[in-house]
């Protein structure tokens, strides 16, 4: 028992150290997979995001369409009732604008002399 108990101490440190060099000598190469790996995959993220374009647009296409194909009435209806959902965020625009442009406003006139 005891030298089992003396080899467990003695192996104990050789142990760490062959666990440190391997991964030493791992780490180069698991770097070097990913950045393998990410180059590999960056073009089929390109197809990928190429393909989801090219499926959507006939939707779009067929989108608008649909839209133009709806009676007059019906367009100028959407038309006021989008342009009525936009005003008041147009006015907010407006205003905000008109806050942040204010000081600037009042220091060009300061140092204008007017």
């Amino acid at each position: 028992m005891l030298a089992c108990l003396l080899l467990a101490l003695l192996l104990f440190p050789l142990l760490l150290l062959a666990c440190l060099l391997l991964a030493l000598l791992l780490f180069p190469l698991l770097l070097l997979a990913r950045l393998l790996l990410a180059l590999l995959l960056f073009p089929l993220l390109l197809l990928a995001c190429l393909l989801l374009a090219l499926l959507l647009f006939p939707l779009l296409l067929l989108a608008c369409l649909l839209l133009a194909l709806l009676p007059f009435p019906l367009l100028l209806l959407a038309c006021l009732l989008l342009a009525l959902l936009l005003f008041p965020l147009l006015l907010l625009a407006c205003l905000l604008l008109a806050l942040l442009l204010f000081p600037l406003l009042l220091l060009l006139l300061l140092l204008s002399g007017l």
